[in-house]
């Protein structure tokens, strides 16, 4: 399922992107989708098991901050 994203920058960012963008020979819009894909992609979803460590270490950390 797609969705529409919609925001607003300055026109001169977005005149100078896609001219930079041309010149590579990609559009804006696949530029923005890439680095939204590649955002999405680092925000993974942890396994029970790495929760579990991921709060041992925080713990850990806690009681030597103490």
């Amino acid at each position: 399922m797609e969705t529409r994203v919609q925001f607003r920058i300055e026109s001169e960012t977005k005149k100078m992107a896609k001219q930079a963008l041309e010149k590579k020979g990609i559009s804006l819009s696949d530029a923005l989708r890439a680095f939204l894909d590649k955002l999405a992609a680092t925000e993974k979803v942890m396994t029970k098991e790495e929760t579990w460590l991921k709060e041992q270490i925080e713990e850990t950390f806690s009681r030597v901050d103490k």
